[in-house]
């Protein structure tokens, strides 16, 4: 990988768990790395100064973002989602479902405006370290679920096929994964599951 800002030295021991032993390779974006699945459903994450951005564009990478953060905890938590997901894709195991963000799982965030029209910004009450600027997307969503599990925890349940310890009451077939890249444009032909024992 190409040496960049410090801040995503932070990062690199994490990517490099969720990139071992698949197809997943970052590529170098901005001042950081983008990734995607069969040139398709891309992630980026990169540096501006003292801040994380963190974009998720279909068609290609783009500096267009959708969560900043000075949190290196909170960058982690969204890189193990992010890159996760594109991990368990590749080894045709079982995905992680979106996240059902309940009452009292939103309630544990203060959120505040900023100077930016739709823009958010986002408190954990328990670590008011844990703060971050965000549209109202889907990976906030997850971001406030994946909170209430500890980040080895969570990076845990990405990288065994159980998803275990955390996230095994959230898995669920593939199969949807596979549909959505073929109405993207992949051909999915060549792409079947491997044998029992992978």
């Amino acid at each position: 990988m190409k040496e960049f800002l410090p801040m995503l030295e932070t990062l690199k021991p994490l990517i490099g768990k969720l990139c071992s032993d698949t197809s997943v390779t970052p590529e170098n974006f901005e001042n950081g790395y983008a990734f995607s699945s069969y040139n398709t459903d891309f992630f980026a994450v990169w540096t501006i100064e003292d801040r994380f951005f963190f974009s998720w564009p279909e068609r290609h990478p783009s500096a267009i973002f959708c969560i900043d953060t000075q949190s290196s905890t909170i960058a982690s938590y969204i890189v193990i989602a992010a890159v996760g997901a594109l991990r368990r894709a590749d080894l045709f195991q079982d995905a992680i479902l979106p996240a059902t963000l309940t009452d009292e799982l939103r309630s544990r965030w203060v959120s505040s405006p900023t100077r930016w029209p739709r823009v958010t910004n986002y408190q954990y009450i328990a670590n008011p370290e844990l703060s971050l600027n965000s549209r109202n997307c889907a990976a906030l969503r997850q971001l406030q679920f994946a909170v209430q599990f500890s980040v080895e925890d969570y990076l845990n349940s990405y990288l065994n096929a159980d998803a275990s310890p955390a996230l095994t009451p959230f898995r669920t077939s593939f199969e949807p994964y596979l549909r959505q890249l073929s109405n993207a444009g992949v051909d999915i032909s060549r792409i079947s599951p491997p044998m029992s024992g992978r």
